[in-house]
């Protein structure tokens, strides 16, 4: 981060002097965390990006000459490192389909000052996160991710309205037909043990809700098409998602709250995005740490710590936090191989996410009996008795045959 690093630098681009005056109002009273810059055209924008460093830029929708869309493609192109928000009078729905291939978040118009400081605020502590700028850039610059998350956002808009039917929520999804057909593939899978096959979207609507399965959605977009990538990394792309349901399918047997089982249900769906992200992006940087552990007989988390600084699991958190997910899935994201960070008594997302995930990940290596998890972490959460339940829990799951699954195993464990 440019200067000081309590302060994020951002660039609002606005063709409307009325709204650059308004946005230079709420950020005057965020002076102590937020530098801002004001113009009033992409091509000025652009300019001043060349000349210095922004963290965040802020650009309009429709703009005469080059629109928002045209300028976050550019900054994508050349300022990978800076994140990039669309602010747009359209409606959700509208914004999302135009802006999502270039913008990680989206305001609309008119926007309150809190809204604007909590998303400044939540960047700031997302860049520091990830405090290596190469790392930042890897994620920001993430045009490679296959199949951007479109159907997810259609829905999340959807789903803003109210009045919105279950059907509408199943045509959402009928529209792609890769999704679809991965929709009812996983929906029909032992993890999420449905009563009677699952023949259509507007069953698995009605099998998992329209929260669980909108989550579901995001999940099988991000693991789309990594076959041949993931290989390269040696890594099992199959095993990784079977992982990524097995460990959502637990996490509702640790949280008694409806909000807190499906925000930790899609951050343990989505707790290996960021090996998926590097992977995609950086294959060779994701192979070497995959050999590292495997050479090490460490945890693929710790040889990417040595080797990057970082790990999967704090880039995948700020993939998710620039994408505007709830803080609690990016806090599990972030935290799922960090039993460290589990402070408290209290058995929340992230606690949830992370003894799931351990679960998945020794079942995934056919042996429930060698999980890893920290023993004070259970007993300051009073779960040491829940975990032969738990353990039962994933073996009425996936079977007692899962040590002889027919499943390649990833080299390294990822957990």
């Amino acid at each position: 981060m440019s200067g000081d690093s309590a302060v994020i630098r951002v660039l609002f681009v606005d063709d409307e002097p009325l709204v650059l005056r308004a946005l230079g109002r709420m950020t005057n009273a965020l002076r102590s965390e937020c530098e801002a810059s004001f113009c009033n055209s992409g091509e000025e924008a652009l300019d001043l990006m060349g000349k210095s460093r922004f963290d965040v830029l802020v650009s309009d929708m429709r703009m005469p000459g080059m629109d928002g869309a045209a300028v976050l493609a550019q900054a994508e192109r050349h300022f990978p490192g800076t994140a990039r928000i669309i602010l747009s009078g359209y409606t959700h729905y509208e914004a999302a389909l135009r802006a999502l291939p270039v913008c990680h978040r989206f305001l609309s118009k008119p926007l309150r000052a809190d809204d604007l400081r909590m998303v400044l605020l939540r960047t700031v502590a997302l860049h520091q996160m990830l405090g290596d700028p190469r790392m930042r850039e890897l994620v920001g610059g993430a045009k490679d991710l296959p199949a951007r998350p479109q159907v997810y956002f259609q829905l999340r808009s959807a789903l803003a309205n109210p009045a919105t039917s279950t059907r509408h929520i199943a045509r959402i999804v009928e529209r792609d037909a890769g999704v679809t057909g991965r929709l009812l593939r996983a929906v029909n899978n032992a993890f999420f043990a449905p009563a009677q096959r699952v023949t259509s979207a507007q069953q698995a609507v009605s099998c998992l809700g329209t929260e669980m399965l909108t989550g579901l959605v995001l999940s099988l977009e991000c693991f789309g098409n990594f076959e041949d990538t993931l290989a390269e990394c040696s890594l099992v792309p199959t095993s990784l998602e079977r992982k990524a349901f097995l460990a959502a399918s637990i996490t509702g047997e640790l949280l008694s709250d409806q909000t807190q089982r499906q925000d930790a249900f899609l951050a343990a769906l989505l707790h290996d995005c960021g090996l998926l992200l590097a992977a995609a992006r950086q294959p060779g940087l994701v192979a070497k740490a995959v050999q590292a552990a495997t050479a090490d007989n460490t945890s693929l988390p710790v040889a990417e710590r040595k080797l990057w600084g970082t790990s999967h699991a704090e880039i995948g958190a700020y993939l998710l936090g620039l994408w505007g997910l709830p803080y609690p899935v990016v806090e599990g994201v972030a935290r799922v191989h960090s039993a460290e960070l589990l402070t408290g008594a209290d058995v929340d997302v992230a606690t949830a996410v992370h003894i799931s995930a351990a679960l998945a990940e020794a079942a995934m290596h056919g042996d429930l009996s060698a999980v890893e998890l920290d023993a004070d972490l259970l007993a300051r959460k009073n779960l040491q008795g829940r975990l032969p339940e738990l353990i039962e829990r994933v073996e009425r799951i996936i079977g007692a045959d899962v040590a002889t699954s027919e499943e390649p195993k990833t080299t390294a464990p990822v957990h």
